[in-house]
């Protein structure tokens, strides 16, 4: 397979995620995949050249004189467009990956471009500072989003912004981010016990004032009995009321500077008000920090409240609060940071590559159409509902029927099975877990509508449980033939419908007239427990 990179932010800047992440994901990219990285250097300095990491570097050039924003815009990407046919014409790429709306408008006609949003625009500036220059932006990101063919982000909490703010109609997929393990290490001395605040002095989005406000509120004598440190590490302007001699250190770090600061540091506080995913948090956890860190934003892919972080409330003292209560009893949770660090192993560039490959697969194989079916909005809301409603006796349910499928199959050791489920499986030599309702291995939320498997991948296919989050049972019950060489087996509920059920399959006649030009013979409907009944589908 051959892939395009195109990024408008280049990987040298070691300021800024889009540019590491540019960097770090191309070089595995490249072991995997025939890979050119196109860099669109649209500033006023002088362009660099060419290097390991990016094979062009591509200038606008202005041809005609525009008196208008939209014109300035279009002569932009006709220029880059123009410059990147030739190598369009020799590469032939398979898929065309967007890294960032600037890059999008010279691909907006092609068909095979993948979009990768790192931060909406319409959140980094907030929409009622909309002017008419960044209205036309906010135009080429709602573009970008509308005509990829697949449209990537890195968080529920993004995806929903999107469908929100963006389009209802895009079909938004999360995927893993990743950082590098081997920067990251822990060397906390006893002696003082050091907080810190890392990321850009900045409150719209970061919160930033908030931690400072928070430290302003802590005793005296509670900072000097608990021999505390507090420390500003990132780059902005200072508003004149802050108290410096509050803080240590306030400086901007980057490369080993910046891990020697996350290594030293006990607890890390992330208050942002705005984070699509916030790199800042679980490069905390991965360097042995207690992270202290806001709900409901970007970073609930990776930070659970009491499991591996604590929560903070978006108020000074609500923060300060949970400052006294981190710093108190810091040794109490050390079970917190052991497991804040073995989370953080597992966002590796390796799974991020991986993950998106499976949709670079799904451009070049036709696929597309199969993606924006399981993506639809609707499912982020099916989820949401399930984990509102789902509860023990549900799972027990669902594990009876998987109990009961996998007899009926009884699958010889050398023949493979995939279990696709809400949330459970086994842990059996042959069987595959997929689940429909929870992160899988690869950091990924399949849906029953898109499967990462090749045709005919596997013997016998199980499904218990994810049948009804279905939103096209068409195109579902293709999907599930399609990846089974041998036996598929559809377990469906029946009597009382669940809180987050989608669909209901009412009798057998149901199933005939669903599985017409999916399977040779007739599905066979059998009794698998009080709760659900099984069709069984022979290709």
């Amino acid at each position: 397979m051959k892939v395009l990179f195109v990024t408008s932010e280049h990987p040298g800047r070691l300021y800024g995620g889009l540019g590491t992440f540019t960097r770090e994901y191309t070089r595995v990219l490249r072991k995997l995949r025939d890979v050119k990285v196109v860099y669109f250097h649209l500033g006023q300095t002088q362009p660099p050249d060419p290097d390991s990491d990016v094979d062009y570097v591509i200038v606008p050039k202005k041809v005609f004189t525009s008196h208008s924003i939209e014109g300035r815009i279009l002569e932009n990407a006709a220029s880059l467009r123009w410059q990147v046919q030739k190598i369009l014409d020799v590469f032939q790429p398979d898929v065309i990956h967007c890294n960032d709306r600037q890059t999008f408008m010279p691909f907006r006609f092609d068909d095979n471009v993948l979009y990768s949003s790192h931060l909406l625009f319409c959140d980094m500036l907030g929409l009622q500072g909309l002017d008419d220059v960044y209205f036309q932006e906010l135009k080429i990101e709602k573009a970008a989003f509308n005509y990829s063919a697949v449209s990537i982000v890195y968080s529920d909490f993004a995806a929903m912004r999107v469908v929100k703010n963006i389009s209802a109609s895009v079909s938004p997929v999360v995927l893993p981010l990743a950082i590098n393990k081997k920067d990251f290490y822990d060397d906390k001395e006893n002696e003082t016990l050091n907080v810190a605040y890392f990321g850009r002095f900045e409150d719209m989005q970061k919160g930033f004032t908030n931690f400072v406000k928070a430290v302003e509120l802590l005793d005296k004598d509670f900072i000097k009995n608990y021999s505390v440190n507090f420390s500003l590490y990132g780059k902005g302007e200072l508003p004149r009321w802050i108290d410096k001699s509050l803080f240590k250190e306030i400086e901007f770090l980057q490369g080993s500077d910046l891990y020697e600061a996350y290594a030293k540091t006990h607890i890390v506080v992330v208050p942002s008000r705005y984070e699509p995913f916030g790199l800042t948090g679980i490069e905390a956890m991965a360097s042995g920090c207690l992270l202290l860190v806001v709900g409901g934003l970007g970073m609930d892919e990776y930070a659970v409240p009491g499991v591996n972080c604590l929560s903070i409330p978006d108020s000074p003292r609500g923060i300060s609060e949970v400052i006294v209560d981190a710093v108190k009893n810091y040794n109490s949770y050390s079970g917190l940071r052991v497991r804040a660090k073995a989370d953080a192993a597992k966002w590796t560039w390796d799974r991020c590559v991986a993950a998106h490959c499976r949709f670079y697969d799904a451009i070049k194989d036709k696929r597309v159409s199969n993606v924006k079916t399981a993506y639809r909005p609707e499912t982020y809301n099916i989820i949401e509902s399930y984990n509102k409603s789902t509860n023990v006796n549900y799972r027990k349910e669902e594990n009876e029927a998987l109990e009961r499928l996998l007899d009926l199959t009884a699958p010889k050791e050398n023949e493979s099975v995939l279990v696709i489920s809400l949330e459970n499986g086994f842990n059996k030599k042959n069987v595959t877990n997929l689940t429909v309702m929870k992160k899988n291995y690869d950091g990924v939320t399949y849906r029953v509508e898109f499967l990462p498997f090749k045709d005919n991948d596997f013997k016998y296919v199980i499904v218990a449980g994810a049948w009804e989050t279905v939103i096209n049972p068409v195109a579902a019950l293709r999907e599930i033939c399609r990846i089974s060489s041998g036996k598929t087996i559809v377990c469906f509920r029946k009597g009382n419908r669940l809180p987050w059920q989608t669909i209901e399959m009412e009798c057998s006649e149901s199933w005939k007239e669903l599985a017409k030009d999916t399977c040779i013979d007739e599905p066979e409907i059998l009794n698998i427990s009080e709760y659900y009944d099984a069709a069984i589908l022979n290709k």
